[in-house]
This record gives structure tokens, sequence and C-alpha cells, in this order.
């Protein structure tokens, strides 16, 4: 996984994630208001205790037998990446589907299930966002195509 990294020397090192809020932007007002990042998979339960790829792989197995074994490991790395590759520092970017605007925040905490909140908004990492009316025009046009694409989370590659 590419990732785009800001400043100098390992210290310094600090990616940005493409985060979605639902597909059709249902879970965004929540996630600004609330300062998170939240991602879908409603029928998983807490993957507090998901340690290892392999577990995670045989729970998403467990919950989604029909779904194809290439669907399945493009869900283990989103779900990896959210709970375990995305770090405190790291820059999330959510594409806004119901404005023309992007967010951009600052990861604050590590994953944590919020049973509390709607079913496709339960898996969750803490963000302080940084600014949430950013216009697209301000993003390459590549990334601009990335928005519309179904993934949840994924690192953004480096640019130039």
């Amino acid at each position: 996984m590419g990732s785009q990294t800001c400043g100098e020397g390992a210290e310094a090192m600090m990616r940005a994630w493409l985060v979605r809020a639902g597909r059709l932007g249902e879970q965004e007002a929540l996630a600004l208001r609330d300062n998170l990042a939240v991602i879908g998979w409603a029928e998983l339960p807490d993957l507090s205790g998901q340690h290892t790829r392999q577990s995670l792989m045989e729970l998403l197995q467990q919950t989604y037998p029909d779904a194809s074994s290439k669907r399945l490991m493009n869900w283990q790395a989103q779900l990896w990446a959210f709970l375990h590759t995305i770090s405190e520092g790291d820059l999330v970017v959510l594409p806004l589907k119901t404005t023309s605007a992007v967010a951009i925040g600052e990861v604050v905490g590590g994953y944590k299930y919020r049973g509390d909140l709607p079913p496709r908004a339960r898996h969750t990492r803490p963000v302080k966002w940084l600014k949430v009316d950013l216009p697209r025009t301000a993003f390459g046009q590549d990334l601009l195509y990335s928005h519309g694409g179904r993934r949840f989370a994924w690192s953004i590659p480096p640019q130039g």
C-alpha cells in the first residue's frame, strides 16, 4: 500500500487515508459532528480482538459466506488498515458526497467500536477535523476519480 508522506525523517512520516462515510454519504454529518472517521460493515461485531489478518479473514468468511475470495481479501485489507495501519497523527481525507467539498482531519486515537451509533457507523477512529470545506478542485484529477470508488479505507498514493 502506498502512502502520502509529509516532513523529513522516519519520525515525521505521516500518511493520508481516504475514508468514506457511507456509499451515499449517509454518515457524513455524524462523522463531522462527532469528530470520527467511520466505516460500514454493519454485520461485523467489535473488531478490537482481531489481532491477526488470519483471524480477521476467518471472521469475514463466517459473516459473508457468499462473498468471493477476492472481495474478502479486499475487505480484509481495508479493515486491517483501519484497525492497525492508520496511526495517530495520520490524516483522514473524507470526500463529502452531500456537498462538493472534502474534509481533512487528523487521527487522534485508535479503533473503537461504538454500539451507541447507527449500525453502519460503529467502527470508528477519533479525528480532529482540520478543514471541512475544501473544494474538490484543490485535489488532483486522479484523486478525484478515486473518490468515486467503493472502497472505504485506503492510503493515498504519493504525488509526483
